[in-house]
C-alpha cells in the first residue's frame, strides 16, 4: 500500500473517534511477544502470534525437529513445561470498558492483564471473551497481556484425580491417553498408533481487544448469525436468528440488554428485511431473549437472541442440487446489526466482520506493514456484520421406488435403471474389484450418484 493510501487510512481512523463506536486492537500480528518456561531456563524473545511452543522453539534451533526419528520421546520436557507468552502494548485512548477476545487458544491457560486475572480458559475448541473493566488499562502508559499455558497431561490428572468415578483408560503404546477424557482438547494430540504424543500447547487464533463505548445503548454487536430455512408448499420461510452481545462497561459488572436493528438482505432476491430490538431486564428472566454468561473474572456480557423472519415465492429461486443433479446455486446473504446510540447509518462507519474481527488487513491493509511492538492503531466499527451464502435445498427420506421418486425432482438425474428401480441396488463397474460369491469387493473411486446396473457381474440383492 502506497504512503498516500497509508496516510489517508490513518487520519480516516483517526477521525472517527466517535461515542458509540466499537474498537477492536489486534494483539496478534506483530512480533512482539516473548516466550519463558517457569522457571525461565527457556527464553524467546520476538515471537508473532499464532503460534505453538513447540513451533517457536524449532523455529530458534532449540529444539529438534519433533517429528524425526525418537524426538517425540526427548522432548517430552516440554510437553510437560508450563510455557507463557506475554507482551507489552499501549493505548491511543482510555479504557471504558470492554472484553479480551481470544479465537483459539490449546488449552490450559490463565489470562492476565496488568498483574489481574482475568480467568482461566479450558477448551480449544471455543472462543473465549474475558471482560476487562473499565479502569484497568492504561493510555498512558505500557500494560501487559500474559497467556499463561499449563501442560495438558497434569491438568487432565488434575481433573480425574477430583473425579468421584472410575473412568476405563483408552491409553496405549507411545500414548498418553489415559486421562484425555478429562480436557477438552484434540484426541491426537496424546498420541496414537502413528501420531505423536506430543501433547501440544499454543495460540492458534487471534487475540484482540474489543472496547465497548460507556453509553449504556450503545456497544453491541453482532457474535454470530445462523439461517435456517423451511420448505412450504409454495414458498420457503428463512429464518434469521442473530445473536447479539454487549460487554459490561463503566462500573457495572453485568452488561444491559442489548438495543438496535438487526437486517437481513438477500440482494438477488431482492430480499430487505430488518428488525428492531430493545431488550430489558424482563429478557434475562428465564425463557427470556436474553441470557447474562460469565466473562472471566471482570463480569458479564448479555447475549440476545434477534430473530427475522422472511417468506420466499420458491418460483423466485433456483435450488441447490448435489453433484449430477443440477447447478450448485448460491445467494450471497448478509445479516447486519446496527447497535443504538451507534452511527446514523452503516455506511457512515466501518462494518465489524462477525466472523473475524481482528481481519484488520480487510479494514486498513497500511498497518498491516507496521510490524512494532506496538499493535496497529485501533479501528472504530458502526455496525457488524456475517455474510453467508445460502442454498435452497431439502433433504428427504425417500421410501417409495427411486424410479418414481426421481420423476419428482427437476431437474434432477435420467431415472435410476436396473437394481435401483426395482428396490435393491447396483453398484457402478468401477466400485468392483471383483465379483466374489455372497457380495462385492468395492473400491472408493468417485462414482455417480445414479449409475446402470454392471453386466459382468450377477446383480446382487440387498443384505
Amino acid at each position: 500500500m502506497g504512503l498516500q493510501t497509508a496516510l489517508a487510512s490513518a487520519l480516516l481512523y483517526g477521525s472517527m473517534q466517535q461515542s458509540g463506536l466499537l474498537s477492536v486492537t489486534d494483539l496478534t500480528r506483530a512480533p512482539a511477544w516473548s516466550l519463558t518456561n517457569a522457571n525461565g531456563s527457556v527464553s524467546v524473545s520476538n515471537a508473532a502470534l499464532p503460534a505453538y511452543v513447540l513451533e517457536v522453539l524449532e523455529k530458534r534451533n532449540i529444539i529438534p525437529d519433533p517429528l524425526q526419528r525418537f524426538n517425540e520421546k526427548r522432548l517430552a520436557w516440554v510437553r510437560d513445561d508450563t510455557w507463557t507468552f506475554s507482551r507489552e502494548f499501549t493505548l491511543s485512548a482510555p479504557w471504558t470498558g470492554g472484553e479480551l477476545v481470544l479465537a483459539g487458544v490449546d488449552t490450559v491457560a490463565d489470562i492476565t492483564l496488568n498483574g489481574q486475572r482475568l480467568g482461566r480458559v479450558a477448551s480449544e475448541h471455543r472462543t473465549h471473551r474475558l471482560a476487562v473493566p473499565a479502569g484497568l488499562l492504561r493510555s498512558n502508559g505500557a500494560n501487559k497481556i500474559s497467556i499463561e499455558l499449563k501442560p495438558v497431561k497434569q491438568e487432565a490428572q488434575k481433573d480425574q484425580n477430583s473425579y468421584a468415578y472410575t473412568v476405563p483408560s483408552v491409553a496405549h503404546l507411545g500414548s498418553f491417553a489415559e486421562h484425555k477424557a478429562f480436557i477438552r482438547k484434540a484426541g491426537s494430540d496424546f498420541g496414537w498408533d502413528w501420531g505423536p504424543a506430543l501433547g501440544p500447547v499454543g495460540v492458534f487464533g487471534s487475540i484482540y481487544l474489543l472496547a465497548a463505548p460507556a453509553a449504556p445503548e450503545a456497544g453491541s454487536y453482532l457474535q454470530a448469525a445462523h439461517i435456517r430455512q423451511l420448505h412450504r408448499d409454495d414458498k420457503i420461510q428463512l429464518k434469521v436468528h442473530a445473536v447479539v452481545s454487549k460487554p459490561a462497561t463503566g462500573s457495572d459488572a453485568n452488561a444491559p440488554a442489548p438495543a438496535g436493528t438487526a437486517k437481513f438482505v438477500i440482494p438477488e432476491l431482492s430480499i430487505d428485511v430488518s428488525k428492531q430490538f430493545s431488550g430489558s431486564e424482563d429478557d434475562f428472566k428465564e425463557g427470556g431473549a436474553c441470557r447474562r454468561v460469565a466473562s472471566g473474572e471482570g463480569g458479564s456480557r448479555a447475549e440476545c437472541n434477534v430473530f427475522v423472519e422472511v417468506d420466499v415465492p420458491k418460483s423466485q429461486v433456483e435450488l441447490w442440487w448435489p453433484a449430477g443433479h443440477g447447478p450448485q446455486r448460491l445467494y450471497d446473504a448478509t445479516v447486519t446489526w446496527q447497535p443504538a446510540g451507534g452511527a446514523a447509518s452503516c455506511s457512515d462507519a466501518a462494518t465489524l466482520d462477525a466472523d473475524d474481527p481482528a481481519a484488520l488487513e480487510s479494514k486498513a491493509g497500511a498497518f498491516a506493514e507496521a510490524a512494532a511492538a506496538a499493535p496497529a492503531p485501533a479501528q472504530q466499527f458502526g455496525c457488524s456484520a456475517a455474510k453467508r451464502l445460502v442454498g435452497f435445498r431439502t433433504v428427504e427420506l425417500v421410501t417409495q421406488p427411486l424410479a418414481e421418486a426421481a420423476k419428482e425432482m427437476a431437474p434432477g438425474a435420467p431415472a435410476p435403471t436396473g437394481g435401483d428401480a426395482e428396490g435393491g441396488f447396483a453398484l457402478h463397474p468401477q466400485l468392483l474389484s471383483s465379483c466374489v460369491p455372497g457380495g462385492f469387493a468395492p473400491v472408493h473411486p468417485p462414482f455417480p450418484l445414479h449409475y446402470p446396473a454392471p453386466t459382468t457381474c450377477p446383480t446382487q440383492s440387498r443384505p
